[in-house]
């Protein structure tokens, strides 16, 4: 069964731990690549990503999505 992860930042992770769901922390500078690497596991049929570190998430990994279903991506805004 696929997986949900949420990609934020560190101050944001906390509330969604406390949810019970999967956090992949990043920083901004580093995030598009790191949102890709995500991808590139394949362990996550949704991930949901914070628009403050990836402000297109779509165009940002369109090249890695190229050719498959999942993960889907759900862009979320920023809290921050």
């Amino acid at each position: 069964m696929p997986k949900v992860i949420v990609f934020t930042d560190a101050e944001t992770a906390t509330g969604y731990r406390l949810a019970g769901v999967e956090v992949r922390i990043a920083q901004p500078a580093s995030a598009a690549a790191d949102l890709t690497a995500l991808i590139e596991e394949d362990a996550y049929g949704l991930v949901v990503v914070d628009e403050g570190l990836v402000p297109d998430p779509i165009a940002a990994t369109e090249r890695v999505m190229r050719g498959r279903d999942l993960p889907v991506l759900l862009p979320v805004p920023s809290l921050g």
